[in-house]
């Protein structure tokens, strides 16, 4: 499975099997991922 998930990673997909070449406590945040935008100012009045 870990070799499946070397073979078939792609930057915007994440394989099942990543999980089990991560530590357990680790977070599985690539560092290639930009910030999410603001919210618009439409979007903070409710």
């Amino acid at each position: 499975a870990a070799s499946s998930a070397r073979i078939h990673a792609e930057k915007d997909l994440w394989h099942p099997a990543e999980s089990l070449i991560w530590p357990w406590d680790a977070r599985r945040v690539r560092r290639d991922n930009e910030p999410a935008p603001p919210p618009s100012a439409d979007a903070l009045q409710l």
